[in-house]
């Protein structure tokens, strides 16, 4: 029996139609944290240097920001292929539009992960503002002696 397993792994191994594993983007995500990081310190010293209106402002320019991605990406929409594109298209039109999209997608990326910080850090915001000022809040700031 074990002989049939390390074969269907061979068959596996070598299927031309096996799609290549993708590796999981580290780089990415440490950026993110970083930028998520830089985004809440930001936040916090604006907020207790006196300024009330930062929540408003964050989520005014995360909503900009939004939109400004959305309109550089043409919508959600991602890399076409070339059968989906309009017929009546020349082929240089269709490759022309198919560079101007991944032209796009890559100058858009570093506003998405600005877009993602600042919206996290008003998550997280908001999540601290109920959870302080509710019933949990009181009964964490009985169980631990001055939460709020």
């Amino acid at each position: 029996m074990s002989n049939k397993r390390k074969k269907k792994k061979n068959n596996r191994a070598y299927n031309s139609n096996a799609k290549p594993e993708k590796k999981f983007p580290m780089k990415k995500l440490l950026i993110l944290i970083g930028l998520f990081a830089l985004s809440t310190m930001l936040y916090y010293a604006i907020a207790s240097a006196g300024y009330g209106i930062i929540y408003p402002i964050y989520v005014t320019l995360s909503g900009a920001m939004f939109v400004v991605y959305f309109a550089m990406n043409k919508g959600l929409m991602g890399v076409p292929s070339r059968d989906r594109l309009n017929d009546s298209m020349t082929e240089e039109e269709k490759d022309e539009f198919l560079e101007e999209v991944v032209r796009n997608k890559k100058r858009s990326e570093p506003l998405l992960f600005i877009f993602l910080a600042m919206l996290l850090t008003v998550l997280c915001d908001s999540v601290y503002a109920q959870v302080s000022s509710g019933p949990i809040g009181d009964f964490l700031g009985r169980l631990t002696g001055g939460f709020k």
